[in-house]
């Protein structure tokens, strides 16, 4: 079955000053009485409740880069989440289809205190690697991220930054995903290991797989991506082609446009 993600007006809630999980039951009962009273909206205005996604719809299929853009707070991270089965919806839909590895942040991909070589092995563990080829993958990996027997063997919180991008990063693509949902992270490490990445990404996409990233560089954005969605305060304001959208994006960052409404397309386009 072909790589999917299939997203139809989705909401995500918090409560302020506690845990998500508290807010579950009491929520949907709340929404349920607001739907019985005949109300349309369902983003009640309640203080205590923080949407982090606001009716967010799109699709996105194999084959593909979509690239995540907005200033922090707008719902990047959230969205990834809920993709990769962290989060479940508040309100509206989501549907995944296909094998999904996740790279949210250096410090949420690796265990700090564990070498480089048993976060590897840990990784091929939790993505179900046969333990007859774990070490064949550990192998991959060090290959893929250029790291020495000497780095493998040392704790991850000696590593530099680029050394932990480069271990997370190699651990999750060598496995071929169907769906990798990366953020932020490819922005970590040295130029020639960016463009290796950013190579091997667009390997996974020609062989019918589909690629999420969030990123502050817009130049990143644009050179790597097919589409970009424009997320701002949890709403999606511009799905499109990169030039139209990170423009867009740009000029209201700068405080000259307003928000723009031709990059928008259908879910699904």
């Amino acid at each position: 079955m072909a790589a999917s993600i299939h997203c139809d007006s989705m909401g995500i809630a918090f409560t302020r000053g506690s845990r998500r999980t508290m807010l579950k039951k009491s929520l949907r009962r709340a929404l349920a009485s607001h739907r019985q009273a005949g109300e349309r909206d369902p983003y009640l205005e309640d203080p205590s409740t923080f949407w982090a996604l606001r009716d967010v719809s799109f699709s996105v299929g194999t084959g593909t880069v979509l690239g995540l853009c907005g200033p922090n707070g707008s719902g990047k991270t959230t969205l990834l989440r809920t993709i990769s089965g962290i989060y479940q919806p508040d309100v509206g839909s989501l549907s995944v289809s296909g094998r999904t590895s996740v790279l949210l942040s250096l410090g949420a991909t690796l265990a700090a205190n564990l070498s480089g070589r048993v976060n590897a092995q840990m990784s091929a563990a939790l993505h179900g690697v046969p333990s007859a080829q774990a070490e064949e993958h550990v192998q991959h990996v060090q290959e893929f991220a250029e790291l020495d027997d000497a780095a493998m063997e040392t704790p991850v919180r000696y590593y530099s930054a680029g050394m932990r991008a480069r271990l997370a990063f190699a651990s999750a693509s060598v496995l071929e995903p169907e769906i990798l949902l990366v953020d932020e992270l490819l922005g970590v490490g040295d130029a020639a290991f960016r463009k290796k990445s950013g190579d091997r990404l667009q390997e996974l996409t020609g062989t019918a797989h589909c690629v999420m990233i969030a990123s502050h560089s817009m130049p990143f954005l644009q050179s790597l991506c097919d589409r970009v969605l424009w997320l701002e305060a949890g709403q999606l304001m511009a799905d499109g082609p990169p030039d139209e959208v990170l423009e867009a994006y740009s000029r209201r960052s700068a405080g000259a446009a307003a928000v723009p409404t031709t990059a928008r397309s259908r879910p699904g386009d």
